[in-house]
């Protein structure tokens, strides 16, 4: 192949702060490539981190009707004022027991989130790095970085086709297709190519079409990729390809046809997709990690809340109201009885001789009644559930 003099570059003039909130600049084959400030590939679907994995335990759990009832009534316990037990909570044993339990099942949910997170992070990747293709991970691909994607191999990040295997290096198409049933469920495979100039520029630089000769003629062009800030749209993508080469013959192809390509949604591969009936894919990486289109549409695992939860929920708090009535009757009761002259009732031994504070009966009685919703209740709940 012969080269001419290199013309002049159609990189993007630097931009106001704006128009980059605005669009998506991705360079490639230039110093600018070193400007990129974007996430790594790395993902993390966990919910639970060693640091904190406790306090969120904590919350989820006292955030719960049942075990909050519990805990506030182990409270009474301690008060010595209020408590039947001498101030020694002993409801407080069974209730750690209920948590550790309820901890234990949500940290084996989520050591397979970590597990799943860990393979997949470590999943083999080749990435171009200087004139070759090199053996890497997911983690270590980057916004810039080309990369080959064989039959059969998962998309590890969103990436602009640049070119395919060609079966008929003297009809060169650019084209591939993929499965997305990780991303919307479907089965049947769609169709993907490269932009018509990329597809006519492979053709004049690698006419063998293989992928050496696809690698060189790569490192012959640059540009930068202008598209879409990372969305969750699964069926639309828009940008702009801008290009140019530093073969004076592909450069008169490229004015010809026209420095700026526009890119849709059939010449990018979504991470989640997988290559099918291709034997590679050259691609540009556009977008990685979480701004990758699967990522931007994935929503964290909430916090469980089973219909079984919210159904004791409601019917606990039915029977906190009850309980709290026959305390403030057993309230009353009492003062009616500590005000009365009645003979029999007013020097009763059975009955305090001093007077004590409305508020202290109250809780008095809820502390004796605590038992009137079994402390089992959770606990059988969390059994079920394993």
């Amino acid at each position: 192949m012969a080269s001419g003099e290199r013309k002049p570059s159609t990189m993007s003039p630097r931009r106001s702060s704006s128009k980059l909130n605005e669009y998506r600049i991705v360079h490639f084959n230039t110093s600018r490539v070193s400007e990129h400030q974007f996430c790594s590939n790395e993902i993390r679907t966990y919910l639970y981190s060693w640091w904190n994995f406790v306090p969120k335990i904590l919350f989820e759990e006292f955030s719960k009707l049942p075990y909050l009832y519990f805990l506030f009534m182990t409270g009474l316990q301690c008060i010595p004022a209020v408590s039947n037990t001498s101030g020694f909570p002993t409801l407080a044993p069974i209730l750690t027991l209920m948590v550790c339990a309820s901890a234990a099942l949500k940290l084996i949910e989520d050591r397979a989130r970590h597990k799943a997170d860990k393979e997949a992070n470590n999943s083999p990747a080749q990435c171009k790095r200087d004139a070759s293709l090199k053996d890497s991970v997911w983690t270590d691909i980057k916004v810039g970085d080309v990369i080959r994607i064989t039959n059969h191999q998962a998309v590890p990040a969103d990436v602009l086709v640049l070119a395919a295997h060609e079966p008929e290096p003297g009809v060169p198409r650019g084209a591939c297709h993929v499965e997305t049933k990780g991303l919307d469920g479907e089965t049947n495979l769609k169709g993907k190519q490269s932009a018509s100039v990329l597809t006519s520029l492979m053709s004049k630089l690698a006419p063998s079409a293989t992928l050496d000769a696809q690698l060189k003629a790569y490192d012959l062009c640059e540009g930068y990729v202008e598209c879409e800030q990372p969305n969750a749209a699964t069926n639309k993508f828009a940008g702009n390809l801008h290009l140019s080469s530093r073969d004076a013959e592909a450069q008169r192809l490229i004015e010809s046809m026209g420095p700026v390509a526009p890119i849709t949604i059939a010449n990018v591969l979504m991470r989640g997709s997988s290559l099918r009936n291709t034997e590679y894919v050259l691609g540009l990486v556009i977008n990685t990690g979480v701004d990758t289109k699967v990522m931007q549409g994935a929503r964290k695992p909430p916090t469980k809340s089973s219909t079984l939860d919210r159904q004791i929920n409601h019917a606990l708090a039915v029977v906190i109201v009850i309980l709290a009535s026959m305390c403030i009757a057993g309230t009353l009761g009492n003062l009616v009885i500590a005000n009365s002259d009645t003979p029999g009732i007013k020097d009763a031994w059975y009955l305090p001789s001093d007077k004590i504070n409305t508020v202290v009966i109250f809780f008095q009685n809820l502390a004796l009644l605590n038992s009137f919703v079994s402390i089992m209740l959770p606990f059988s709940v969390t059994s079920v559930k394993a």
